[in-house]
């Protein structure tokens, strides 16, 4: 069964469409569709009953007939057509009655008057009886957590929470090159364009490709159990539509994205997605304390790449693979793992960008990186889509740290979740015995034919999510 995400009535989102009343001439008519109910019944139900009456029965059977959805008749999200487009078959196909759209059963009194089976069978009738018994499945954030192998109950970190998969904390200057942006007041325009940001000084939860692809809105959390501090309603976005260049890319709905909030130092930040259904993820921690927080005071830059695979700044139509390894000393930066602050004496990064052939598939890179210090060194990989733009490649995406003698000093040499963290909540970043995740962004100059007069200026950072 197709589903389709349809926003409220006043999102301008395109593709969404607003169901309104209107007289029931012109059946034809592809502006406002005439709603099938337009009255809401009160019905009594005897009090712990474990099936409707009767009458009840045969009403919502009569009420709510048995057909196809007009989510299905018009096509489901990620069609191509044109809100216009959408819009107009949606009116025309519920107003001829070749169609329906479901109704829905909201209950008062608790489940201890109206039970579970109550309950599940006045929607079922509602929805058009389109899948007896069935529930929706609650959303799932990528790479977030797993349940253990041997006791279900017990959430242990995730195997499939690899290189760049599952969300990740930054406060990196994400600048809307590669990831969709918004904060609670909607869309945050691109870096350059009238009212643009260019990112610096937030602070910044991320989710790459994929992640979020059952979710209808994301909510950012202190803590479970209080009020959301950030939601967002995806439909009022273009998530689902694009990415930040109005180019569809990839098989899985949902772009890379980022959401302005402000993260809590004290204590973990949460974030949840939810369904069309209203049913929620686990809630995903991302631990973002300053003071376990790994930063360069400056960009890392470097010159004369070794180089091979393809040229970095030739057009592949079948696809390719280009890699580029950089290395640079004296430099006048300092990497910061509190509590100590020091000079960066060598700077190090690999880094295969592998092009997808033409056709709509994005270009993603992975990448290794690491810094030298008087204190020992930390080192860790990188993840996530590469944009080619004017005359250089621009990375963006989610860096883990994984070893180094001076994050060991301080850590020790088995990374464990911190304390704090919600019961059942996974920890972003701890995929892999890693000891904490942030963003990777580096612009990487191609200049002349080939890779070797290539230039490439890069940053890091990482939230520790590792016990001291």
């Amino acid at each position: 069964m197709t589903e389709r995400l349809v926003g409220p009535v006043t999102a301008d989102e395109p593709g969404l469409v607003t169901v309104a009343r209107r007289s029931a001439a012109d059946a034809d008519s592809t502006v406002r569709p005439r709603p099938r109910h337009a009255a809401v019944p009160m019905l009594l139900v005897p009090a712990g009953a474990t099936e409707l009456p009767e009458s009840v029965e045969t009403f919502l059977r009569d009420v709510f007939v048995t057909g196809r959805l007009c989510a299905q008749a018009v096509g489901g999200l990620g069609t191509g057509r044109s809100g216009a487009v959408d819009g107009n078959a949606y009116a025309a196909a519920v107003n001829s009655g070749r169609c329906f759209a479901p109704g829905m059963a909201v209950a008062f009194g608790g489940e201890a008057v109206i039970t579970s089976e109550v309950l599940a069978q006045a929607s079922w009738l509602a929805s058009g009886r389109l899948a007896p018994g069935a529930e929706p499945d609650a959303p799932v954030l990528v790479g977030a957590y797993a349940p253990h192998h041997d006791d279900p109950a017990r959430i242990e970190k995730a195997p499939g929470a690899q290189r760049g998969i599952g969300a990740f904390a930054t406060r990196l200057p994400i600048d809307g090159t590669v990831f969709h942006r918004a904060d609670a007041n909607g869309v945050i325009k691109p870096a350059g364009s009238a009212g643009g940001s260019t990112g610096a000084g937030r602070d910044w939860m991320c989710l790459p490709r994929g992640t979020y692809a059952d979710a209808r809105w994301l909510v950012v959390e202190t803590s479970p159990d209080r009020a959301p501090a950030v939601e967002v309603d995806l439909t009022t976005l273009s998530w689902y539509h694009g990415d930040v260049d109005d180019v569809r890319r990839g098989t899985q709905p949902g772009s890379p994205a980022c959401l302005a909030v402000e993260l809590s130092e004290n204590s973990p930040t949460y974030l949840r997605a939810v369904g069309p259904h209203g049913r929620t993820s686990r809630p995903t921690a991302l631990a973002a304390d300053a003071n376990r927080r790994f930063w360069l005071t400056d960009v890392v830059e470097a010159a004369d790449p070794v180089s091979g695979g393809e040229p970095s700044d030739v057009i592949l139509p079948d696809g390719g693979t280009t890699r580029l390894a950089f290395r640079s000393r004296d430099l006048d930066i300092y990497a910061h793992l509190p509590p100590s602050r020091q000079p960066v004496s060598e700077a190090f990064v690999s880094v295969e960008i592998v092009r997808a052939p033409a056709g709509g598939t994005p270009d993603v890179f992975r990448a290794l990186w690491s810094v030298e210090t008087a204190l020992g060194n930390i080192s860790g990989i990188a993840e996530g889509e590469a944009r080619f733009v004017s005359d250089r490649w621009e990375l963006r995406g989610m860096s883990v740290v994984q070893s180094g003698s001076w994050v060991r000093s301080v850590y020790g040499t088995s990374p464990e979740e911190s304390p704090g963290i919600v019961a059942g909540a996974g920890v972003a970043g701890l995929a892999d015995d890693s000891y904490g995740a942030g963003g990777f962004m580096a612009s990487i100059q191609v200049n002349d034919f080939g890779n070797d007069d290539d230039t490439i200026v890069w940053r890091v950072d990482s939230f520790i999510n590792a016990a001291l």
